[in-house]
């Protein structure tokens, strides 16, 4: 199962089960509280005349680069259809795959793939997989070198970061490795809900 990511302009991870469509709609009076991301980003509220505000699904704009709409254990769906199997290398308008089996095999070797490019990306990140998933600091120090500044995040995380910021347009990249173990949310127990749903009715149609 693909545990989908819908993006908004103000750093939200919206469920599934929820799905907005891409024009706009109205925030909440209340404030929705976010986990803060890397700096430097923009909000994307549009301002009308009444006072009321609109967000933007980024990944599902026409013109938005390359964003990762879901993952799974497996591998990673995109928000241009295309899905992809096991670890891949993403950049603003390129995905190939990423040879590294694990977080045990990130070393200089399976990272020149991001240092060797031109021009040169502003920002690589890194998704390990699950949370508490340990990495060898020593490539943080070997890719400062290279003048490529390394975040190192579970790869859930790492898809939304890399939305964000290949929306603004900046020159980044991203090694993202499928986590191993995936925990249920209520978004997964109301979609199950939903298919269960659909399926009864579609059987009760045949009939």
């Amino acid at each position: 199962m693909f545990r989908r990511l819908l993006i908004d302009s103000q750093r939200l991870v919206l469920p599934s089960a929820i799905r907005m469509p891409a024009t706009a709609v109205k925030v909440p009076d209340k404030p929705i509280a976010s986990s803060p991301l890397p700096p430097p980003l923009q909000h994307h509220r549009l301002q009308h005349t009444d006072d009321r505000s609109v967000v933007k699904v980024l990944n599902m704009e026409s013109d938005a680069g390359l964003m990762v709409d879901a993952f799974s254990q497996i591998g990673f769906r995109l928000n241009n259809g295309l899905s992809v199997v096991g670890p891949v290398a993403l950049f603003p308008k390129t995905v190939l795959s990423w040879r590294v089996k694990s977080v045990a095999d990130i070393n200089e070797d399976s990272l020149s793939l991001f240092y060797l490019l031109e021009p040169k990306i502003d920002l690589l990140i890194l998704g390990v997989g699950d949370k508490g998933t340990t990495v060898n600091t020593n490539i943080i120090h070997f890719m400062k070198q290279k003048g490529i500044t390394l975040e190192i995040l579970p790869t859930e995380s790492a898809c939304t970061t890399f939305n964000f910021l290949n929306q603004e347009r900046r020159y980044v990249a991203a090694g993202l490795i499928p986590p191993y173990n995936l925990s249920n949310t209520i978004d997964d127990h109301l979609r199950a809900q939903r298919d269960a749903k659909t399926l009864f009715l579609a059987r009760h149609d045949d009939d």
